[in-house]
């Protein structure tokens, strides 16, 4: 028996509606839909897909992020125009992407900085250095010279000793939905459990100035493009990050080829879910409405229930 050998099977926005509008009866197999039709069907595959964030773990859309930490901030923001928080550096696991050190000492006002490597480094990207005087001076990258000299767009503000580290990515984080964890990383590489407490036990808590190693949050997701996060304490050193664990937003279906920001798992649950919605527009009975919920529903519970990190399970015996 000859298999295929591949694992690449995928469908498009389009394909996701055409099988919705076939489910229904409003086209067949041959027919495409119409211009009219595809907007319509769009604009409800997107609202079913933005509802399903709601919805359980969904394990695929977990990110690990590394913020940077500023002396003495008691929040922080966490989206596209936030605080510099990003996906691309991996603090739990000491990844060197996204991060070189000082190869020659850096003075004030300097915009051509000696480094050990560029490598990953291009023009606009993001780029923090540890100053000497405890700080983190943030800039744009405006040019890469070579292998071990890049240009920054406003200048150093202090002076940045040989062996600083440096700090360079491209995109920040999409604003989280929830945070599962956070660690927190000390600048000898020892990590902490950062707690995660309620509004109310975030405002209990004492002086929220005081400068230590942080290791309490509270995270309010907020509305639009940028969560906070409030921390506590305020961390009393730049050289330490926070590793955050996190549910990213679902991407949108934008074109007509855009592949779903799903497992393959779940797109007959897409399928079966957008017929469901488009059902009521489209003068379905309702005895057939009711079995498409039915199909959806099953299609959606067997996805949701694969969708589960597996655990331990501990059982003990009580004392009396």
């Amino acid at each position: 028996m000859a298999t295929s050998g591949s694992y690449n099977f995928t469908v498009t926005r389009d394909d996701i509606i055409k099988e919705a509008y076939e489910k229904i009866g409003v086209i067949d197999p041959t027919e495409t839909p119409n211009s009219d039709m595809v907007v319509s069907a769009s604009r409800k595959l997107n609202l079913l897909a933005k509802s399903w964030m709601s919805k359980g773990l969904n394990l695929w859309r977990r990110t690990e992020a590394t913020l940077f930490l500023e002396a003495d901030k008691q929040s922080y923001s966490l989206g596209p125009a936030g605080d510099h928080c990003t996906a691309e550096i991996n603090a739990v696991q000491a990844s060197t992407t996204g991060i070189t050190t000082m190869r020659v000492a850096g003075a004030s006002t300097d915009t051509t900085l000696e480094v050990t490597s560029t490598t990953g480094m291009a023009a606009s990207d993001n780029i923090g250095i540890i100053m000497d005087d405890g700080t983190l001076h943030w800039d744009t990258i405006a040019s890469v010279t070579d292998s071990d000299t890049v240009v920054i767009t406003t200048g150093l503000d202090a002076a940045a000793a040989i062996g600083n580290k440096v700090y360079h990515y491209t995109n920040k984080i999409q604003r989280p939905l929830r945070i599962e964890s956070i660690v927190h990383r000390d600048s000898s590489g020892v990590d902490t459990p950062v707690y995660g407490v309620s509004d109310d036990e975030y405002q209990s808590l004492s002086l929220k100035s005081s400068s230590g190693k942080t290791n309490q949050y509270y995270y309010d997701p907020k509305r639009d493009t940028a969560g906070e996060l409030h921390v506590w304490v305020t961390n009393d050193s730049v050289k330490d990050t926070l590793f955050i664990t996190f549910q990213r937003p679902i991407e949108d279906f934008d074109a007509a080829a855009d592949n779903p920001d799903f497992p393959v798992e779940w797109f007959r649950a897409l399928i079966l879910g957008l017929a469901y919605e488009m059902s009521g527009n489209n003068g379905i009975p309702l005895q057939e409405r009711a079995l498409l919920k039915v199909d959806r529903d099953e299609a959606l519970d067997d996805v949701m229930a694969w969708d589960e990190e597996p655990g331990s399970v501990y059982f003990g015996v009580e004392q009396r």
